[in-house]
Protein backbone atom coordinates (compact mmCIF):
# COMPACT_ATOMS: atom_id res chain seq x y z
CA UNK A 1 0.00 0.00 0.00
CA UNK A 2 1.16 3.67 -0.76
CA UNK A 3 -0.64 4.81 2.42
CA UNK A 4 1.60 6.76 4.77
CA UNK A 5 2.50 5.07 8.41
CA UNK A 6 0.05 7.47 9.98
CA UNK A 7 -3.08 6.77 7.61
CA UNK A 8 -2.19 2.79 8.36
CA UNK A 9 -2.58 3.35 12.04
CA UNK A 10 -6.53 3.82 13.04
CA UNK A 11 -6.89 1.01 10.04
CA UNK A 12 -5.17 -1.69 11.97
CA UNK A 13 -8.10 -1.80 14.37
CA UNK A 14 -11.03 -1.74 11.68
CA UNK A 15 -14.00 -3.39 12.24
CA UNK A 16 -13.51 -5.04 8.56
CA UNK A 17 -11.26 -8.00 9.34
CA UNK A 18 -9.27 -8.09 6.31
CA UNK A 19 -8.15 -4.65 6.19
CA UNK A 20 -7.12 -4.42 9.74
CA UNK A 21 -5.00 -7.96 8.42
CA UNK A 22 -3.80 -6.29 5.86
CA UNK A 23 -2.98 -2.65 7.88
CA UNK A 24 -0.97 -4.82 10.45
CA UNK A 25 0.86 -6.36 7.67
CA UNK A 26 2.05 -3.52 6.26
CA UNK A 27 2.95 -1.73 9.93
CA UNK A 28 5.02 -5.03 10.44
CA UNK A 29 6.67 -5.07 7.21
CA UNK A 30 7.54 -1.49 7.36
CA UNK A 31 8.66 -1.60 11.07
CA UNK A 32 11.27 -4.75 10.04
CA UNK A 33 12.27 -2.55 7.10
CA UNK A 34 13.37 0.20 9.04
CA UNK A 35 13.71 -0.58 12.73
CA UNK A 36 17.14 -2.24 12.42
CA UNK A 37 18.43 1.23 10.96
CA UNK A 38 17.40 3.02 14.08
CA UNK A 39 19.09 3.58 16.96
CA UNK A 40 16.35 5.31 18.71
CA UNK A 41 12.71 4.85 19.17
CA UNK A 42 12.36 8.47 18.52
CA UNK A 43 14.17 8.54 15.34
CA UNK A 44 12.15 5.64 14.13
CA UNK A 45 9.20 6.90 14.87
CA UNK A 46 10.04 10.22 13.24
CA UNK A 47 11.45 8.54 9.97
CA UNK A 48 7.52 6.59 9.77
CA UNK A 49 5.91 9.76 10.63
CA UNK A 50 4.14 9.01 13.97
CA UNK A 51 4.60 9.95 17.67
CA UNK A 52 6.87 7.92 19.85
CA UNK A 53 4.12 7.10 21.95
CA UNK A 54 2.19 5.52 19.04
CA UNK A 55 5.57 3.75 17.63
CA UNK A 56 6.11 2.02 21.25
CA UNK A 57 2.26 0.94 21.09
CA UNK A 58 2.56 -0.41 17.56
CA UNK A 59 5.85 -2.39 18.52
CA UNK A 60 4.07 -3.70 21.98
CA UNK A 61 0.95 -4.98 19.25
CA UNK A 62 2.74 -6.24 16.87
CA UNK A 63 5.05 -8.23 18.40
CA UNK A 64 3.89 -11.57 18.34
CA UNK A 65 5.99 -14.84 18.44
CA UNK A 66 8.39 -12.63 16.97
CA UNK A 67 9.33 -9.53 18.46
CA UNK A 68 9.58 -6.61 16.25
CA UNK A 69 13.87 -6.11 15.56
CA UNK A 70 14.91 -2.48 16.32
CA UNK A 71 18.77 -0.69 16.91
CA UNK A 72 18.16 -0.28 20.37
CA UNK A 73 17.85 -2.05 23.72
CA UNK A 74 13.45 -2.34 24.42
CA UNK A 75 12.92 -3.83 27.68
CA UNK A 76 9.08 -5.11 28.34
CA UNK A 77 7.91 -8.69 28.30
CA UNK A 78 8.33 -9.44 24.40
CA UNK A 79 11.99 -8.01 24.34
CA UNK A 80 13.18 -9.48 26.95
CA UNK A 81 11.71 -13.23 25.75
CA UNK A 82 13.39 -12.50 22.44
CA UNK A 83 16.85 -12.13 24.20
CA UNK A 84 15.97 -15.64 26.10
CA UNK A 85 17.48 -18.74 24.68
CA UNK A 86 15.65 -21.88 24.71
Amino acid sequence: TNLPTADLVPLRRSTSPAVAADARAELRRRLDAEGPRHTSPGSLAATLGVPERTLRRLLDELDGDTPVVVGWVRAGAAAESSRETP
